[in-house]
């Protein structure tokens, strides 16, 4: 080989070894630019252009060119580069800073270094573009751009030749420029993008580092914050996890949790258990069938039961260990108990509740009832106290007096004569007294059975459903309003009918008069109660959409607006005698025949109206 070529590939190697210190730093660079600003990758960017350009400047600064060979151009690479690996901020900073380099040169020597650098710039910045529009590749800039950045740089090389140093010297180095050019890209490029590869998979893997750390660190922590102890065994090893909820609650001595041995800790665990040898044939059972969730509770020999629920603990789908979770229902269990024998004390409690209310009702009911059976007896003993039973008596003292002589004494006596007009007379009296004592006697047996009845119904209270029969509500709202009758006109008011014609239905029919019962009973004290001399009570009936309706008004004391919310409640009254039970009662009884009671009233003195609204059901009419 001679002098020239050996004198050029010396100077070629001088630059790459230059170059080379540059490749070493990148990393480090890069690290340390990224430390400062982790926000942004303008850092890194401009710390690569400090880089290439300080390494271009040393290039061109110090003393290693030899005379005697060809120009080589490998120089300015490192610009070449510094747009496709760094950007446009990178081949800016490297530009400037090479420039500056050059202009310290002397004349041709900073002419060709200034030019050359910014050829080389302007090479790498075009190619960078020209990745970026994908015009030459579907990639990003990688090894096999290389070849291709280096003939670039080259060329711009041999164009800085031709205009200081003319044709010839571009002829006599086209081949040391053009080989040089392409091989330091090769060289230096292959070296940094090696670099930058692992910097950037040692920065993801500091950074996946980290994220697992963290993730470890707050998945730590969060089992650590659970009430719970967990306690996670691998089915391929012995290896063992466990949070601190679990060595507290199972009180794993220090010791055993350094070892960290699933045999010591299993064993610690059962040796607070009552049936230890249960505890471990079911762990080891549990271990050996790790498919499926299982639960049951653990009795400690301290008092304490503890809960433990176990799950398949699965990677992608296939199952590689078991998780235990441990609560302790100590407290739960013992609340619970409280609980239990609370109950059982409301439930007898209830009980007699219930008793007391069926009697209170069966009382009430009955009460209501006697009222009628009041009235009717009433009216039987005064019948009885008016008849003419004893004009008989003497009619027939009369006639024993002259049964000696009883044909002239009736024909012939003032007074025998007049005998028999005057029996016939009281005949007739004493028919009607005896349909009048019929009729309340009827009325009265009536009233009787609805007493049975009541007392049938309390005592099979847990029945089957209620019987149906066909009734006609408008005989029910008067039979109601007979029991009340005597009253009203003894307290002068007025009672008015208003009744529409309205189909028969099926109803339960004492359940029914239960409830108009009360409400022609309550609409009736409440005008007892008011000091208005125009009393008066209507009782109107209408039927509509299948359904009907009992209203029963009244104009007498009112019903206070507070008081709306309360009229139905159990044990709520206004009255002195009361016992807040029929209403209640009622309201009851007519949501369970699927019916509704509603109260309204525009306030205290001004009356109320109490609605009864039941389902019609209409019989169907014979074809």
């Amino acid at each position: 080989m001679d002098l020239f070529w050996q004198i050029t590939i010396v100077e070629f190697l001088l630059n790459v070894a230059v170059f080379a210190a540059a490749v070493l730093l990148y990393a480090p660079v890069r690290a340390a630019a990224r430390r400062i600003n982790r926000e942004s990758t303008q850092a890194e960017h401009a710390a690569e252009g400090i880089l290439f350009g300080a390494a271009t400047a040393l290039a061109f600064l110090m003393p290693i060119h030899l005379d005697g060979g060809a120009s080589i151009g490998g120089q300015t690479i490192l610009l070449a580069l510094a747009g496709p690996l760094g950007g446009m901020t990178a081949a800016i900073i490297a530009a400037v800073i090479a420039v500056s380099a050059g202009s310290l040169l002397v004349a041709d020597s900073a002419h060709t270094a200034i030019v050359s650098s910014l050829i080389s710039i302007a090479c790498g910045l075009a190619f960078r573009v020209a990745l970026e529009q994908r015009k030459l590749s579907h990639r990003a800039f990688g090894y096999g751009h290389l070849p291709l950045l280096g003939a670039l740089s080259g060329t711009g090389t041999l164009i800085d030749l031709w205009l200081f140093d003319g044709s010839a010297a571009v002829i006599a180095s086209i081949l040391p420029v053009m080989a040089s050019s392409i091989l330091a890209a090769m060289i230096l490029g292959t070296l940094l993008l090696h670099e930058k590869q692992r910097y950037f998979s040692e920065r993801k893997l500091r950074e996946s580092e980290a994220h697992l750390a963290s993730s470890l660190s707050l998945l730590t922590a969060t089992l650590d914050s659970t009430a719970d102890g967990v306690l996670a065994l691998q089915l391929s090893n012995d290896a063992i996890s466990y949070n601190h909820q679990f060595t507290t609650m199972w009180a794993i001595p220090p010791a055993v949790q350094e070892r960290r041995n699933r045999d010591e800790i299993l064993a610690s665990a059962a040796s607070q258990v009552l049936d230890s040898k249960e505890f471990l044939r079911r762990t080891e059972f549990l271990f050996a069938n790790p498919e499926d969730d299982r639960f049951d509770v653990l009795e400690l020999k301290d008092g304490r039961a503890i809960e433990r629920y176990v799950k398949p603990q699965r990677i992608e789908g296939k199952t590689v260990g078991v998780v235990l979770n441990f609560r302790d229902i100590t407290e739960r269990k013992r609340i619970q108990a409280e609980i239990q024998s609370v109950h059982e004390q409301l439930v007898e409690a209830s009980r007699q509740a219930g008793k007391a209310e069926i009697a209170t009702n069966v009382l009430h009911n009955v009460g209501n009832v006697l009222n009628s059976v009041n009235v009717s007896a009433t009216l039987v003993a005064d019948n009885i106290k008016k008849s003419r039973i004893s004009g008989l008596a003497k009619a027939v003292e009369m006639l024993r007096e002259h049964e000696h002589d009883l044909g002239d004494y009736l024909s012939r006596d003032p007074r025998g004569t007049l005998l028999p007009t005057y029996l016939a007379q009281l005949s007739e009296h004493l028919l009607a007294d005896q349909k009048t004592s019929l009729k309340e006697l009827k009325c009265l047996g009536e009233n009787i059975e609805h007493i049975k009845e009541i007392v049938a119904t309390q005592q099979t209270h847990a029945r089957a459903p209620s019987m149906l029969e066909v009734v006609n509500v408008g005989q029910l709202v008067e039979e109601a309003l007979r029991g009340i009758m005597t009253s009203a006109i003894h307290h002068k008011v007025q009672v008015v009918c208003d009744i529409d014609d309205i189909p028969q239905a099926r109803l339960d029919k004492y359940k029914v008069l239960q409830i108009l019962v009360n409400m022609v009973s309550n609409a009736k004290n409440a005008c007892n109660e008011s000091e208005r001399t125009d009393k008066c009570m209507t009782v109107r009936v209408r039927s509509r959409d299948s359904r009907v309706s009992v209203a029963v008004i009244d104009n007498g004391v009112g019903i206070p607006a507070d008081n709306l919310t309360k009229i139905f409640g159990h044990g709520f009254t206004t009255r002195t005698n009361g016992h807040g039970y029929g209403l209640h009662s009622a309201a009851l009884t007519a949501k369970q025949l699927g019916g509704v009671l509603r109260a309204q009233s525009d306030g205290v003195g001004q009356g109320a109206t109490f609605t009864l609204e039941l389902p019609l059901n209409p019989l169907e009419s014979p074809s």
